[in-house]
C-alpha cells in the first residue's frame, strides 16, 4: 500500500531556537486534519497519514515513548525522532533495562507533543 505522510515543523535539530510562528497553528493543524480524511475516502489514491490527525488528543495523541521508540545510529534510545533525549544506549545497556527508564516517564500516550509542551524547558540544554 501506497502512503503519504505529512508532518510538520517540530522544535528540533536546527528549529529549537526558532520563533513558534514557524510552527503549525491550531487551524492550520484543523486544515490537515480534515484533509487527512477527505483524501482517504478515494481508494485509488494512496493514503494520507497526516500527523495533526492522528495524534490529536481524541485519536491517539502522541505515541512516543509509549507505543514506538527510535533508537539513532548510535544506539541512543528516545522517546521518538523528535525527542532528542536518551533514556540510555543498548550498546552498553539491555534493552529492557532503557526500556524501563523510559516506560517510568513515558506511562501512556500523550495528548500533545511532548517536545512542544517542554521545549522552553529544554532549550537551555541544547
Amino acid at each position: 500500500m501506497q502512503e503519504i505522510r505529512i508532518g510538520e515543523p517540530m522544535p528540533t535539530g536546527r528549529l529549537i531556537n526558532e520563533k513558534t510562528d514557524i510552527f503549525f497553528s491550531e487551524k492550520e493543524r484543523d486544515i490537515l486534519k480534515r484533509f487527512h480524511k477527505e483524501a482517504n475516502k478515494d481508494s485509488a489514491l494512496p493514503k494520507v497519514a497526516a500527523l495533526a490527525h492522528i495524534e490529536d488528543r481524541k485519536l491517539y495523541g502522541c505515541c512516543g515513548g509509549t507505543y514506538h521508540i527510535y533508537i539513532d545510529a548510535f544506539g541512543n534510545v528516545c522517546p521518538c525522532d523528535f525527542t532528542p533525549l536518551s533514556f540510555g544506549n543498548i550498546q552498553k545497556e539491555t534493552v529492557k533495562n532503557v526500556f524501563r527508564k523510559l516506560k517510568k516517564r513515558f506511562t501512556v500516550p500523550s495528548s500533545t507533543c511532548f517536545m512542544s509542551d517542554n521545549i522552553d524547558m529544554l532549550r537551555p540544554i541544547f
